[in-house]
């Protein structure tokens, strides 16, 4: 069965949140200024993202609208942090 446009979302948020550096999305989330609960909730599967809050998780990553919406497998395209912290 393929995958939604939700899974795959949720797919790449977290494979995106993983290549930055950051241990944790929530992590992630408390540095950016976005509420944790919602990046959490987006990636377990249990919140729909409104555009304005994929559009803020998107230019936190430094990335185009199409590493976080592709259906293809993932590359390291987020931006790599050197602070041993995330």
């Amino acid at each position: 069965m393929p995958l939604s446009l939700h899974d795959h979302l949720r797919r790449n948020l977290k494979s995106l949140i993983h290549d930055a550096g950051y241990r944790s999305c929530e992590l992630f989330a408390h540095e950016n200024g976005i509420e944790k609960s919602t990046v959490s909730r987006i990636i377990r599967g249990e919140r729909e993202p409104k555009v304005g809050t994929l559009d803020k998780i998107r230019q936190a990553l430094d990335v185009d609208w199409n590493a976080i919406l592709s259906d293809q497998a993932r590359s390291s395209e987020g931006r790599k942090s050197s602070d041993p912290n995330r």
